[in-house]
Formats: structure tokens, C-alpha cells, sequence
């Protein structure tokens, strides 16, 4: 009872609007399930192990390798529900399409609560219903069949208790087993998706230092230090250029950062208060910037790095510099107090370190020993600390083909804001966005290219935000830290940066969760700055209703519409199917046949009588991608028995394959693909 008493009347609206609609979806024809809901032989790749950790063959995709390219958090959600695959293969689809929906709701219900409570209902009934009904964040959070809507669910609950920890510690002394249980949502949220390490690493900096400048400038000025020397890198050599220089890079973000923050905190750059004149800040900012720049400098230039740009140097300490003197400016305009100048940087370290290193014991503890033990346990059984798809994505971004992607081949992509490609983080907001670029580009309303049109608008859209935020500055600094929006900045970009610091290949939509979840929260802050000031007047408060009404109810209907005429109840079969493609293996291979194709996912789990060997390696063995690193995966396959390989033939013969693959000649063809014989 008490639990329903907390549930608003617009929650359960809410609710009932999710699940009512994705119920009738999980009860449409079967045929639906793989060709319009779940779409995505990546979901397959999930649903084939956890149905053959339930049959006893361990974590294996083939039944004969063991395999680690997954996440770890959504295969245990997986796991108990594709037990009764053995009975029925559409039956673990129909449930996890609830379940999918049921994280859909929680997320959405804690957005709304997070929302209401830092800020107003309005607001937050339109970013709650923004999040559940956009058409975008559906197909990719819900709709995907992949870990993001877990991963979703963790981060705003992650969020969710940050907020609640902010709005206690200054009444309520913070005790280690509160620390204990905020690590322990943390090491959740990194178990739901492995990149969001960053969100999680950075949650125990915002909780240890607490009270202090230093939780909000250290993250900021290691975001700073980072992008100044990645921008000279990508600048002074261009894409995809800079990927022959990438250690390189990767040493000197490591001096640069390193050396920076030490240097700035014994400058007192995080003690400084409002008191100071921006002058000497400035000054301080120059003497630990150069400082930096020639320990980088020395240390750069004596050990054997194969060589890098030397006018990156340069390039970067001029960008820090820039980055400095922004970032300290914008904490004096948004400064609350002028503080107390009166620690100096010693005797803050000397007052502070036993509780930092009390609670980060046991914060880093926690998780720092989570992974470790998670990767002791793949090296252990599966051979590999950590997930070989990831390692092999990278290897990817190696070869010149564009078979899998490729690595970023232009700016706007190495910093995941290209609205064109799958590097573009800030979907669906920049999809909306690059069409105002490319209208006012075609219309030559402006003289620029469509992509430095985006820019601009990107950049003018930011400074209304940061001029709306100066309109409350009080609430705005104090709801912005209740929200951790810059550990959640600083977080996404890292993400980014750890895919395209050294290239990736085969990079998707759905790896971008923390980034969606910022701008709700940014977007919404603003709104409630804008309306607050207005709502003394009924009749404004009676329109602020109608617009919300406006805004939700459409969005709700076309929400309910689209998902119902997607899972129709009698499914048109006349299209081109994934059960064809099984039927026509099944049709041309004999039971007990061993095919190799390259994907794979939505065909092993579908196949009867078949094993199904992933070619790519994303869902295949460590010793699979040894073999395919040396140009040997013939003597591989040969080992493991495969029969046949179905393929594009051009793509074996391009990279990563390059022809190591025995094919003979071609048996059958279907869609593109052909059907061949396994030559050992």
C-alpha cells in the first residue's frame, strides 16, 4: 500500500501507456519478433549464449568455443528468460519484450522523479514522456533487444542517488556504508555497459570531494588537458592521418594530464575563490601550463615514440591555455561565494586525505575489485580479460576497407557530434539539428558548408544555454551539481575518446546512453529556468498545463500507433524474411553441418539441427582472433570441423579476411550471400 501511495497518478498513467501497448506487441504473430522488432543480429549474439549457458555448454555462441563479447550485467537478465528456448524459440522473445518495456518505464519514472523533485512537474512530465515515447530513443533504448535500456535504467539510477546523496550530505555526515552502497550502483552501471567505466570512475570523485571546487574543475580540467592534445594531434595531421601517430597521442594526453592537475593543484588553482583577481588565476593558469608543456616537451621528445608532429606542443599549450581561462572564467561567473583563501594547497591535502582515503578505499574497493574479479574470471575461462569483440573492433580500425566502418575519418566523428554517421552521440536532438544546417546551407541562407553550419548552431545553442543558466545562477549551479552534469559530460566524452584515441571500427547508435540522458537533464534545467519566473501568474500556469498536454498526448498517441501497426497481429509474410534464410541453410546443408558465416546471430538462434560459427570473431573465441591476426583462421576453422561457409564472397576477400578463408566453389546463393564449401 505504501508503494502505490507513492506512485503519482501521471506515473501510473505512464506506466500503463508503456506496458499496455508493448503487451499487445508481445502478443502479435511470430513472425514479427526477428523481422521488426528484433531487427539486430547483435541481440542474437546475447540470445544464443545465455540459451546454451542454460543447456550446460557454457558461455559459447557455437556450442564449441567459449566466448566473452558481451556484457556481462544484460547477459544475467538474459539468462533465465532463454531457458524456455528449449521449448518454444518466440517465447523468451515475447517476455523479453516486457521486460524491455518494464526497464523502459523505471527509467522513465525515475527521470520524472528526479526531475520533479530538483525542479517542477511540468518539466518533468515532458522529459519523462520524451524519453519513453520519442520514436528515436525507442529503437534504440527499447525496441534494439540490447543491453541499453539496462544500461539506461543504471545510469539514471546512478543519477537518481547522486541526486538524493547531494541533497543529505550537508545535514546528514556521509557514512562508509553509504559509500559502499552508492559504489555498489555504481559497479552496476558499469557491469550494464563496460564503456560507462568513466561515469562510474568519475561518481567516486563527485562523492569523495564533496564540499570542495576540486570535484567539479578536476574532471573539467582533465577533459580540457585531454581534448587540447588530441585537437592539436587531429589538427596538425588530419583524419585518418592521426591514427599513425595515436600512441603517440596516447602518451602525451597521459604527461599532459597528469602533469597539468598536479601542477594546478599546487598552485591553488582549487582553492581560488572569486576573492582573487582573474589576473593572478590567469597567471597561475600560464606558469603551470608552461611547466607542463616543457615536462611533456622533454619527456616526449627522449623517449622512442616513432616519431609525431612536434608543433603539437605548441598547438596544445595554446589551446589549454584557451580551455583554462574559459573554464575559470565561466566558475567565476557561475560562483556562488567568494569562499576562503586562507588553506593553502598543503594544508588542504593534509586536512583532507585520511577521509578521501577512507572512502575511496572502500568506493574503488568495490568496484576496482568488481572488475578485477570479472576480469580474472574471463582470462581464466574464456582466455581473455576482456571482451575479444572490442579488441577486435579495434583491429579493425586498422585496415584502409570500410567492410566494418572504419575509424573516424573526419572531426565532427572523432568527437561522436557527426549527425551524418553512428558517430553522432547527441541523436535525436543533432539529427534535428544537422536538417536546420543543411536547409539553411541549401537555401544559402548562410555561407558555409552544411557541417560548419552545425557547428555553428551547435555552438550558438550552447551559449543559450549557458545565458538561460545565468538567468537563476543560484538554481542553476545547484541543480547542474544535484544532477552531476559534469561528471556526465566529462564522462560521454571520454567514452567517445575511448573508441576513437587509437580507431574503432563498427561503432553503433546504441553505445551512446549517458550522452541522451545529459541532455534531458540540460534541456530540462533550462525549461524550468524560463518558466519559474512566469508561474506567479494563473494563467500562465493554466497554459504551462495546455503546452504539456499538447506535447504528451500527441507524442503518446503516435507512440501507440506506430508500435501497434509495426506488431500487427496477422503479419504480412511476403517480404524477404530472416526465416528464409534459415529455411534455405536448412533446405541446402545436411543435419549436423558446422556453417560459418560472418554475423550470424539472428541464424544460429533460429537454425534447428545446425551450428552456426561467427566468421567476424565479435562472438567467437580469443584463439579465433589470434588465428585471424596471423592470416591463419583456415587452420582454425579446419581444427573446429566447419563444413560450410555462407558469405559474401567479396568480403572474404577483402580485409580482415584477405583471403584466408578456404571457400570452394559456389553451392547455392540467397540474398546476396553465397553458400559454399569449406576447403581445409
Amino acid at each position: 500500500m505504501k508503494l502505490l501511495k507513492r506512485i503519482s497518478l501521471f506515473e501510473i498513467l505512464l506506466i500503463t501507456v508503456i506496458l499496455s501497448v508493448h503487451l499487445y506487441a508481445a502478443t502479435s504473430d511470430a513472425y514479427n519478433f526477428p523481422n521488426k522488432w528484433f531487427t539486430r543480429d547483435d541481440a542474437y549474439y546475447y540470445f544464443k549464449v545465455a540459451q546454451n549457458i542454460t543447456e550446460g555448454r557454457g558461455s559459447t555462441f557455437d556450442g564449441v568455443s567459449p566466448t566473452n563479447g558481451y556484457h556481462p550485467l544484460w547477459m544475467l537478465v538474459n539468462i533465465p528468460i532463454f531457458a524456455l528456448a528449449r521449448f518454444d524459440l518466440i517465447l523468451p522473445l515475447r517476455i523479453l519484450l516486457i521486460v524491455q518495456a518494464a526497464l523502459t518505464a523505471a527509467t522513465a519514472i525515475l527521470i520524472y522523479r528526479l526531475v520533479k523533485s530538483a525542479l517542477s512537474p511540468p518539466v518533468a512530465m515532458v522529459a519523462s514522456a520524451w524519453w519513453a515515447f520519442n520514436p528515436y530513443m525507442h529503437s534504440v533504448m527499447t525496441q534494439v533487444g540490447l543491453e541499453t535500456g539496462l544500461a539506461a535504467f543504471a545510469v539514471i539510477l546512478l543519477i537518481y542517488q547522486l541526486w538524493k546523496f547531494e541533497t543529505t550530505w550537508r545535514e546528514t555526515p556521509l557514512t562508509l556504508k553509504h559509500v559502499a552502497g552508492l559504489a555498489i550502483v555504481a559497479t552496476l552501471t558499469l557491469f550494464s555497459r563496460l564503456d560507462l567505466v568513466f561515469l562510474s570512475v568519475l561518481a567516486g570523485v563527485w562523492i569523495i570531494l564533496r564540499g570542495t571546487r576540486l570535484r567539479t574543475l578536476l574532471p573539467l580540467d582533465m577533459l580540457v588537458a585531454v581534448i587540447s592534445v588530441l585537437s592539436s594531434f587531429v589538427f596538425r595531421l588530419g583524419l585518418p592521418e592521426y591514427y599513425t601517430y595515436s600512441r603517440a597521442a596516447m602518451v602525451m594526453v597521459a604527461l599532459s594530464v597528469t602533469t597539468k592537475i598536479v601542477l594546478y593543484f599546487f598552485l591553488g588553482l582549487y582553492q581560488t575563490s572569486t576573492a582573487e583577481s582573474f589576473w593572478v588565476t590567469a597567471r597561475k593558469i600560464f606558469i603551470g601550463m608552461t611547466v607542463s608543456t616543457l615536462i611533456t616537451s622533454g619527456v616526449m621528445l627522449i623517449v622512442p615514440l616513432g616519431g609525431f608532429p612536434r608543433s603539437a606542443l605548441i598547438y596544445d599549450a595554446i589551446l589549454n591555455l584557451l580551455g583554462m581561462l574559459s573554464l575559470r572564467w565561466l566558475a567565476r561567473v557561475f560562483s556562488q561565494n567568494a569562499g576562503d583563501e586562507s588553506i593553502s594547497p598543503l594544508e588542504f591535502l593534509k586536512s583532507s586525505w585520511r577521509e578521501w582515503g577512507k572512502e575511496g578505499v572502500i568506493f574503488y574497493g568495490i568496484l576496482g575489485g568488481a572488475l578485477a574479479l570479472y576480469m580474472l574470471a574471463n582470462k581464466v575461462f574464456i582466455g581473455s580479460a576482456m571482451p575479444v569483440s572490442g579488441q577486435i573492433k579495434h583491429w579493425w580500425s586498422t585496415f584502409s576497407g570500410r567492410a566494418y566502418g572504419g575509424s573516424a575519418r573526419n572531426f565532427l566523428s572523432f568527437w561522436g557530434l557527426d549527425f551524418q554517421t553512428d558517430f553522432n552521440t547527441l541523436n535525436p536532438f543533432s539529427k534535428w539539428l544537422g536538417r536546420v544546417a543543411v536547409n539553411l546551407t541549401d537555401m544559402r541562407a548562410i555561407h558555409l558548408t552544411k557541417e560548419s553550419s552545425y557547428i555553428v548552431l551547435l555552438v550558438i545553442v550552447f551559449i543559450l544555454w549557458l545565458v538561460i543558466l545565468l538567468l537563476n545562477r543560484r538554481q542553476a549551479v545547484t541543480i547542474a551539481a544535484q544532477f552531476g552534469l559534469p561528471i556526465l559530460l566529462t564522462a560521454g566524452i571520454f567514452q567517445v575518446l575511448s573508441y576513437n584515441l587509437t580507431g574503432y571500427a563498427g561503432i553503433k547508435e546504441w553505445y551512446w546512453i549517458t550522452q541522451p540522458i545529459l541532455l534531458v537533464l540540460a534541456f530540462s534545467l533550462a525549461a524550468h529556468i524560463l518558466i519559474q519566473p512566469l508561474q506567479k501568474y494563473p494563467i500562465v500556469k493554466i497554459a504551462t498545463w495546455i503546452i504539456v498536454a499538447a506535447i504528451i498526448l500527441p507524442q503518446a498517441r503516435s507512440f501507440a500507433v506506430s508500435t501497434i501497426k509495426s506488431m500487427p497481429q496477422k503479419a504480412d509474410h511476403s517480404a524477404l524474411s530472416a526465416e528464409d534464410m534459415v529455411r534455405f541453410l536448412e533446405e541446402n546443408t545436411p543435419p549436423g553441418s558446422m556453417i560459418g558465416m560472418t554475423g550470424g546471430g539472428t541464424t544460429a538462434y533460429f537454425i534447428q539441427g545446425r551450428t552456426i560459427v561467427n566468421l567476424d570473431g565479435l562472438i567467437n573465441s580469443p584463439d579465433y582472433f589470434t588465428y585471424m591476426k596471423a592470416g591463419d583462421a583456415n587452420t582454425y576453422l579446419k581444427k573446429i570441423g566447419l563444413d560450410y561457409v555462407f558469405a559474401n564472397t567479396s568480403m572474404l576477400r577483402g580485409a580482415p579476411y584477405k583471403g584466408q578463408i578456404g571457400i570452394g566453389s559456389v553451392l547455392d546463393q540467397f540474398d546476396g550471400k553465397a553458400l559454399m564449401e569449406f576447403i581445409p
